[in-house]
Formats: C-alpha cells, structure tokens, sequence
C-alpha cells in the first residue's frame, strides 16, 4: 500500500520529439561542474528545498479560503527545460506533493518587509 503522504514523480530523460538525451540548461551545468546538473533547467535550479519550477497548488481557490490550517492539498511541480538538440521546451520531471495548508509568519511592524527608501538616499532626489 502507497503513502498518501510520498510524492509521485515521473522523469523523462528524453526529448520526446526526437529523442535526444542532450538539455540545453543541464548540459550547462554540467560543463560548469554543478552538483545536482540534471536538475538544472530554464525555470529551475536545486535547492535546500528541491527543484523549483512551475508549481502549485492543485486546489479551488474558494475551497482553499474555507479550509482549515493543517487541510492537505497535491502541489504539483514541473521544471522545464530546452532540447539541446531541436530546441522543444518540455518537461523533464513532474511530481506531485501532499501539502498543508499553513499560517504564515507574522507581518513586522510598520508593515512588509524594511520601510521604502529613495533610490538616490534619504532627502535626496533628482534635481
């Protein structure tokens, strides 16, 4: 029996136009001596938290406003990359995730993040 809580992935380790094992922003990477080269790609690059790249939650947004905090959801990920070579942008891994619904951290006072500066410093400005 399956954990409701593993995440689900498929890889596709070829292009699947012309069948090339060659990706445009992996082989980079690996030119470069990253680590974690096959996780690079034109909306992605690996993380403390894994690969991002397109995702989200798979969720009604009304649905999602009622839930409770500690509601599971699928979160769904899908990083891209370019054929190196005929050039197709595809997908070369998809997961899908079990996610909870959270608080999120505390607004600092004075509102988000640091107070807004001018960009020629304080008092300063174009003249």
């Amino acid at each position: 029996m399956k954990d409701e809580n593993q995440p689900i992935i498929k890889t596709f380790d070829k292009c699947p136009v012309c069948g090339s094992t060659e990706r445009f922003v992996a082989d980079l990477a690996r030119k470069e001596g990253l680590e974690n080269a096959e996780m690079y790609g034109l909306n992605c690059r690996p993380g403390p938290q894994g690969p991002h790249g397109f995702m989200g939650p798979v969720i009604d947004e009304k649905k999602m406003a009622a839930a409770l905090i500690g509601h599971k959801f699928p979160l769904y990920i899908a990083p891209i990359d370019a054929c190196g070579k005929c050039g197709l942008v595809y997908t070369f891994r998809q997961e899908v995730h079990i996610a909870k619904k959270m608080l999120l951290p505390a607004t600092p006072p004075g509102g988000r993040g640091s107070p807004i500066i001018p960009p020629f410093g304080p008092g300063k400005g174009l003249t």
